[in-house]
């Protein structure tokens, strides 16, 4: 039997993704957050695992949450059970925050990552490269690889009239990740940006915030206090592809969904003012990257036009390379 857990809703889209094209059996865990994105593709999954004294199980496939988290409790229980272990990054950064738990460093005997960056910036951050195995990622390899033209329609998201543009700002929790006078401080945060953004919209024009599962859109009262500019809130999208397509702009920081947008947009934005570490799709060329509101009111007046690379077929194949890792350490066939 196989074990799938993890706490955050981008991993759990990685695993959702290989669970459906499995037939092994398997039982999955998460946390509130997490549980909702395994729900929404048809993927029973409990809550509070019990870390029983034994392992019944002859794989733990894990993410890699930065911090206390949910999955490194469960590889370092499986790890002192005797259970293989895999780990999974589906992001560039943070490598090294990644794999302690209450300052223990926790390892896990595979780690999987989305390319070769990934994999040196694992070597870095001083994870030993026989654990590194290169993959890629099933959540971009999935999004449709189609280079749509993006052209202002005069309608919002939900269909009205406006004459302005429209904004789709991908937010992020990441003052409570990351905090001000922190080693871990990015140089900016998710309000920083967006009070840059609003102050460069006027009363045409529409804000669409597409909130992270971590987040409520209360967080954001006090910098949309004054906003003149139209806002509107949305928290889950069935047609992501959809938001994605439909506006004039999406800009965003370093979220995994700007990688999926710039699948199907060559101008995507990311907006990080005073940054300090860069951002995985800038240094790849499928993000344009804004550094201050001057950049912002440029864009938005079409001063500046952006024609990114796509990311395109540098994914292809991730499923079925992470399946056959799964089914290597297994010695047994389990995909659908």
């Amino acid at each position: 039997m196989l074990l799938f857990c993890t706490r955050d809703a981008g991993p759990a889209e990685y695993l959702s993704r290989i669970i459906k094209h499995i037939n092994y059996p398997y039982e999955c865990f998460g946390t509130n957050v997490s549980q909702k994105t395994f729900l929404k593709h048809g993927i029973d999954c409990e809550l509070n695992f019990p870390f029983p004294e034994c392992s019944k199980y002859e794989c733990v496939v894990t993410s890699a949450c930065v911090g206390d988290s949910l999955d490194n409790y469960v590889t370092k229980w499986a790890k002192q059970n005797g259970t293989y272990t895999i780990s999974f990054v589906e992001h560039w950064s943070w490598m090294k925050e990644r794999y302690f738990l209450e300052d223990e460093r926790v390892l896990p005997d595979d780690i999987l990552v989305n390319d070769v960056e990934a994999m040196n910036n694992a070597i870095v951050a001083g994870i030993p490269e026989d654990n590194i195995f290169i993959v890629g990622n099933p959540v971009l390899e999935e999004v449709p690889n189609t280079d749509e033209s993006v052209k202002s329609t005069g309608y919002r998201y939900d269909g009205n009239a406006i004459n302005g543009v429209t904004v789709l700002f991908v937010s992020e929790e990441l003052l409570s990740a990351f905090p001000k006078n922190s080693d871990q401080f990015l140089g900016f945060d998710e309000f920083d940006v967006l009070k840059d953004i609003v102050d460069t919209m006027g009363a045409d024009d529409r804000l669409i915030i597409k909130l992270h599962p971590d987040e409520n859109a209360s967080k954001f009262s006090d910098v949309l206090h004054d906003a003149t500019c139209i806002v509107e809130f949305i928290a889950d999208c069935d047609d992501i592809n959809g938001l994605i397509l439909f506006p004039d702009f999406v800009i965003g920081m370093g979220s995994m969904l700007l990688l999926e947008a710039a699948r199907i947009r060559a101008d995507v934005i990311t907006y990080r003012p005073a940054q300090n570490r860069t951002f995985i799709g800038n240094d790849i060329n499928v993000t344009y990257l804004a550094n201050n509101k001057d950049d912002l009111i440029k864009i938005f007046n079409r001063e500046i036009q952006i024609k990114n690379d796509l990311v395109g077929d540098r994914f292809n194949g991730s499923l079925l390379r992470i399946i056959s890792h799964i089914e290597n350490r297994l010695d047994k066939k389990i995909y659908v």
